[in-house]
């Protein structure tokens, strides 16, 4: 694919117009971590049987399905789920590759089917309803000799700063998943990034559906009870074995499967680096320290219809 190819890959724009003309009934069911977004979009499902698409960037990666509390099997043989352990996790996944996911499911589908979508990565669900910039296809090669500075951001932002020193001054120096972006996108085209976000290149995957949103905010000290609890029904489903197929790939794995709530710390148990006990409170931890940051993000960047608490 070109340089020119200025889209997202999306399969059939003909057939994504056609369907986004359809008044498809959409429920967004969407909170922080540990809220209870799953067993509530399943008993919804069950009512209106409608079919469910994941909106977790981690619960899209095949070998991390106990550690990011994917549907069981049970769960599964209720209706169909889209999008959940089809990722492995050295492939590079992320907003643009979700949104053309979702419009192809969509696509796949009978307009008349209920469809709720579920999950906290809040840019995936603000991509879906508000829009998103349609961005260059990226060459492997130059993707490649980005992501291999990556560990040196400073002189990172200093190579974005030299050639694109417009997008460089509104991104913190330490950004480096979006300096990544903005030199890749550079080196493409020879385009500033910001060129792209124009009005004109937005592109509303959802226009046209019915949609309504649900936000699940449980009371803190609820939620934080939650946090902790699951980690540890995890590790009694089998988190540790999950972790130890993982370890012999770890030095050598820089997708976002490693940012895996829990993950890093049952690798360093493993690694015989802390002690399990030290490893679950630090991961129940930060599986808190996450919750509360989404908390923050969907009371302040979501619109929601329905909250439920």
């Amino acid at each position: 694919m070109t340089s020119k190819a200025y889209l997202f890959e999306y399969s059939s724009l003909n057939l994504v117009i056609h369907i986004l003309k359809k008044m498809r009934k959409i429920h967004i069911i969407c909170g922080p971590t540990a809220s209870g977004k799953s067993a509530y979009a399943l008993d919804m499902a069950q009512k209106i049987r409608a079919i469910i698409i994941n909106a977790d960037a981690l619960q899209v990666y095949k070998q991390l399905k106990i550690i990011t509390c994917c549907p069981k099997e049970e769960d599964l043989k209720i209706t169909q789920h889209f999008l959940y352990n089809h990722i492995d996790i050295f492939e590079e996944y992320n907003a643009h590759k979700y949104v053309n996911q979702v419009v192809e499911v969509l696509t796949a589908l009978p307009d008349h089917i209920p469809t709720i979508i579920v999950g906290g990565t809040g840019m995936y669900l603000q991509f879906l309803i508000q829009g998103v910039h349609r961005l260059p296809e990226i060459d492997s090669q130059i993707r490649k000799s980005v992501r291999d500075k990556i560990s040196d951001p400073i002189k990172l932002y200093k190579e974005l700063k030299e050639i694109d020193p417009l997008s460089a001054s509104t991104l913190n120096q330490l950004d480096t998943k979006r300096i990544s972006r903005a030199l890749e996108v550079y080196l493409q085209t020879s385009k500033s990034i910001t060129s792209f976000y124009r009005d004109d290149n937005l592109y509303r995957p959802l226009e046209g559906c019915d949609i309504t949103t649900h936000l699940l905010l449980l009371d803190r000290k609820k939620l934080y009870e939650n946090c902790n609890k699951r980690f540890e029904s995890l590790i009694k489903q089998g988190a540790l074995d999950e972790a130890q197929k993982i370890l012999p790939l770890w030095d050598n794995l820089h997708t976002s499967a490693k940012k895996a709530l829990g993950l890093k710390e049952l690798v360093n148990y493993l690694k015989d680096e802390v002690s399990l006990d030290d490893a679950i409170k630090v991961a129940q931890q930060k599986t808190r320290n996450f919750a509360k940051r989404q908390m923050t993000w969907f009371r302040h960047q979501l619109k929601a219809d329905h909250i439920i608490s």
